[in-house]
């Protein structure tokens, strides 16, 4: 039964990739009103997460702004677009994450696809993050060499991600990102779990944490593992491990590919048959 379900959500991500290849309709518009992005602020003052969506395939891209400071998370698709959003609001791109190492993420060419703009777009539009060098962009180590490869950003311009780090984003000690290893998806693919060190809003919108996880884990879904690098077990050892974080712990993933944007880990343990299976390990 679980491959049957992987297949169901493969043929998903199939659609969107033939989308993105061949520019075929699909029910995903290619750059939403970005007006109407989510915005939730975590800590009164201080950090605050915006989610847009850009591109064929569905995918959500986010920025964490703490004052007119931004960083992107799988900022691809658009970086135009993104552009105007941030500068609408007064806002500086400080950095990039991503949490894989695929072209619909990081940009570039991949299985054939037309290129996509992506990290290395990002890096050249904002040059360097606030003279101090060039942009930061950050990837799993077990990845850059793919990313590198889709991108064409060479390794060496990737900041290397490894599990347990503890990344001080802004520079600042204002927000801290965890990485946890969650490979299965890709060999070498990370969740983000990201706090702010100043005062957390109580029983506010972005709950015990904001969990980043790319194309592990979807609403009421997860990643599709038939690809180059992927690995079924190892995608539910992944998810297993998601399962023990906080319940208001609030899923932040790569795609629309569920009946809502965003979840928490207390919602997708009952409402994701992946997450069930997983957490029975």
């Amino acid at each position: 039964r679980l491959r049957r379900d992987v297949g169901r959500w493969a043929q998903t991500e199939a659609e969107g990739a033939r989308v993105a290849m061949y520019g075929l309709p699909l029910n995903v518009q290619m750059l939403v009103d970005t007006d109407a992005a989510t915005v939730l602020t975590c800590a009164e003052g201080g950090l605050r997460v915006h989610q847009l969506s850009h591109g064929a395939m569905g995918n959500f891209q986010y920025l964490l702004q703490v004052e007119e400071r931004a960083i992107a998370v799988d900022a691809a698709w658009d970086i135009q677009g993104i552009k105007r959003y941030v500068d609408k609001r007064g806002l500086k791109i400080a950095g990039g994450l991503y949490t894989h190492r695929h072209a619909d993420h990081v940009g570039g060419s991949q299985f054939g696809s037309p290129a996509i703009p992506g990290a290395a777009d990002l890096r050249v539009m904002y040059g360097e993050a606030g003279g101090e060098g060039p942009l930061p962009v950050w990837i799993g180590a077990r990845d850059a060499v793919g990313a590198a490869e889709a991108s064409k950003l060479e390794t060496s311009s990737w900041t290397l991600l490894h599990e347990g780090n503890s990344v001080d984003i802004f520079g600042d000690a204002s927000v801290s990102v965890e990485v946890l290893d969650t490979p299965g998806h890709t060999e070498g693919g990370v969740s983000l779990l990201v706090r702010a060190t100043s005062t957390w809003a109580d029983n506010g919108p972005c709950g015990d944490g904001l969990l980043f996880t790319g194309d592990t884990l979807f609403v009421e879904a997860a990643g599709r593992t038939d690809l180059p690098g992927g690995d079924e077990q190892q995608l539910l050892k992944s998810l297993s491990r998601l399962t023990r974080l906080p319940g208001r712990t609030v899923v932040l993933p790569g795609h629309a590919y569920g009946p809502r944007p965003r979840s928490s880990l207390r919602k997708e343990r009952t409402g994701n048959s992946f997450l069930r299976r997983a957490e029975a390990m």
